[in-house]
């Protein structure tokens, strides 16, 4: 048997005949949608979206990355941006030189020595003192530092631990806000924009009866 005999194509062929003749006699009886000129499609123009009909967006300043410095984000100068510093603490702690005799009205005197953080525990500051920890830490045995917690590091204090500069000023191109207005991108600043719909008329046919 032929293919043309088979019974499925002929099937197939019938079906595309009457589909063609179909197409025919609604091409007699209908004409071409007047609404959207054939095309099935209509545009129609609204406030703009994306700008709300203002013309303008608001966007980050470029000039400071929404910092509103000058020199903003960049690595922090100190910690050069690893956030982190090995703990520079240095304070004084109270060392007493004479109990003082009580009965003669004489009170306990002190003095002042420099201390600072090495590795998160406290030592003299003046290392020819070096041998005299005991009397000068009589009241901090534990000698861990008040600033890091004996951690020997601590968040670097001039970027707040960010890791990123404050900047030196503020900058002129948003006068320190962070942002700036530019024309909305979507409507070109007419703050009016167009949309493409479906023909209500044709149902997007493009053609509508005669």
């Amino acid at each position: 048997m032929s293919a043309e005999g088979h019974p499925s194509r002929r099937r197939t062929l019938l079906a595309a005949a009457l589909a063609a003749a179909l197409l025919l006699l609604l091409a007699g009886c209908s004409k071409t949608c007047p609404q959207c000129s054939g095309t099935g499609e209509i545009r129609v123009s609204g406030p703009c979206a994306v700008c709300g009909g203002t013309g303008a967006v608001t966007v980050t300043c470029e000039a400071c990355s929404g910092e509103g410095r000058l020199g903003a984000g960049s690595p922090c100068p100190r910690c050069q941006g690893k956030k982190i510093l090995t703990c520079d603490y240095t304070g004084f702690v109270d060392v007493m030189v004479s109990e003082g005799d009580p009965s003669k009205g004489e009170c306990a005197t002190y003095e002042k020595v420099a201390v600072a953080c090495r590795q998160g525990r406290l030592h003299p500051a003046d290392p020819s003192q070096e041998g005299q920890e005991e009397a000068i830490f009589r009241d901090t045995p534990s000698r861990v530092c008040p600033a890091c917690g004996g951690q020997g590091r601590m968040a670097c204090t001039y970027c707040g631990g960010t890791g990123k500069s404050h900047g030196s000023g503020l900058c002129t191109a948003c006068g320190g806000s962070g942002h700036v207005e530019k024309t909305c991108p979507n409507c070109t600043g007419t703050g009016v924009a167009e949309k493409t719909l479906r023909c209500p008329a044709c149902g997007g046919n493009g053609r509508i009866p005669a």
